[in-house]
């Protein structure tokens, strides 16, 4: 079954995510890296995760272990424990964690979590004070990721924050191999101020790429997309996306382990086919056919 955007969107509650950084500090092992040793080059990625770029996922979810078979059955992860958290893992490459929210957090609640690197975390935490954004957590030290925090944006999108500072984590050649992020979008009810947000936040270059879709660009680098919610009592989010060799083989396989259908596959350009889907606790993302061109792909919205 398709559900449309506004059936899970607007039925999932703003939760507290004060209780989130306590569970992240627990953690170990926990090395940010987005570097790939299999697929196609991407004009997403530098080669190198440095300040700019979505370094960091976490999924939220009060049933890890359901989420581990879904993910794992449908975009061939492995997982690996580090105290109250478990690793996901590309072969042994980890591009993020699985968290176990207490019981009283997790209705509605299941969801992705990006975090960005940015060069000086106390200015970026200063800049989302002054523009209305809220911070729960930090800046905190948390091992093996450094100075961290965990923010909502003026318009109450969550972003976890890594300092990077001008480090860069890898040193090897940038790709993105199947199932291993591909992207991020912020679905957001006002475009212009999320705009002037990102911009001000690490200093993004916003570009218009289709109507109505914009880039954040760092360079000649694609750091996040901003698409507008057709609904303005919708909640605005980041959400991640996927690289997958077969949209709707992956979408129909999802719906068998549980999960949803929110938005069908594009039937146009193969580089633009794409879904939005939900795992079995809620959590959205969207997976993607790419096939290294630069052409910007994406679910489309309704309205």
């Amino acid at each position: 079954m398709i559900f449309s955007v506004s059936d899970i969107l607007s039925s999932t509650r703003r939760f507290s995510i004060a209780l989130l950084l306590p569970l992240l500090l627990a953690q170990s092992g926990c090395v940010v890296s987005t570097t790939g040793n299999d697929g196609v080059h991407s004009p997403f990625k530098t080669g190198a995760s440095e300040a700019g770029e979505f370094v960091w996922h976490d999924l939220l979810t009060g049933e890890p272990e359901i989420a581990k078979k879904f993910y794992g059955s449908l975009l061939g992860w492995g997982f690996e424990n580090a105290g109250r958290a478990t690793l996901i893992k590309i072969d042994q490459r980890v591009i993020g964690s699985i968290m176990e929210m207490p019981p009283a957090e997790t209705r509605h609640a299941t969801r992705w979590v990006a975090s960005l690197g940015v060069t000086d975390i106390s200015k970026a935490i200063e800049w989302t004070q002054e523009q209305g954004g809220n911070v729960h957590e930090g800046p905190l030290y948390m091992k093996n990721r450094g100075q961290v925090a965990l923010v909502r944006d003026p318009l109450g999108a969550q972003l976890g924050l890594i300092e990077l500072g001008s480090k860069k984590i890898s040193t090897e050649p940038s790709v993105v191999a199947m199932g291993d992020w591909l992207w991020d979008e912020l679905w957001t009810q006002d475009t212009d101020k999320a705009l002037g947000f990102y911009s001000g936040l690490y200093g993004f270059a916003p570009a218009e790429i289709t109507p109505g879709y914009w880039v954040l660009k760092s360079g000649e680098h694609w750091r996040g997309g901003i698409r507008e919610l057709f609904d303005p009592d919708l909640e605005q989010r980041w959400v991640p996306v996927v690289r997958v060799e077969d949209v709707q083989a992956v979408s129909a396989r999802a719906q068998e382990l549980g999960g949803r259908l929110i938005l069908a596959a594009e039937q146009g350009d193969a580089d633009d086919k794409s879904a939005l889907l939900a795992d079995p606790g809620g959590a959205l993302f969207i997976v993607q056919e790419w096939s290294g061109k630069e052409e910007l792909g994406g679910v489309q919205n309704e309205g």
